[in-house]
């Protein structure tokens, strides 16, 4: 479930969720800090399999209430540690399907003004660091990969 920005010609981009990919983190746990883990049930999402760790918040994309992962007061999700995510097997969906470089690649096709308002906006909403989009430039060389 990965967050994209579609822009087709005319008219004005749009969020679009794609899902599905095996991102190459290699240790890179930038989506880990700062950025909402918002909880998604519809996605199989259980807030009992993070006990003490949820708190409520609301939606930033639909503005409706649920509930997110709790972050360590650097900033860091609870879960993340010196060796990466300490929940791997049973994280949320955003973190099972988050991809960072297709996410990169949707911002990087809009013209540049375009682009930096989605990025301020994104920002803003705490969905989107300049850490994850620099780890998404990144990796981007990876998504033929990916689809091969």
């Amino acid at each position: 479930m990965t967050i994209v920005i579609s822009h087709d010609g005319p008219r004005k981009p749009q969020i679009a969720v794609v899902t599905g990919s095996k991102v190459p983190c290699n240790g890179c746990t930038a989506c880990c800090q700062r950025d909402l883990i918002f909880l998604h049930p519809e996605h199989g999402d259980d807030p009992r399999n993070y006990p003490g760790n949820v708190m409520e918040a609301k939606h930033p994309l639909t503005g409706e209430q649920g509930l997110a992962l709790k972050h360590k007061p650097g900033g860091g999700c609870v879960y993340v540690t010196d060796a990466g995510c300490s929940i791997h097997g049973r994280a949320p969906a955003i973190c099972r399907e988050f991809d960072c470089r297709r996410l990169a690649k949707s911002l990087l096709d809009l013209p540049r003004p375009e682009r930096r308002r989605w990025q301020r906006m994104l920002g803003g909403q705490h969905l989107l660091s300049a850490e994850v989009f620099e780890a998404g430039k990144a990796r981007m060389h990876t998504l033929k990969e990916d689809a091969a």
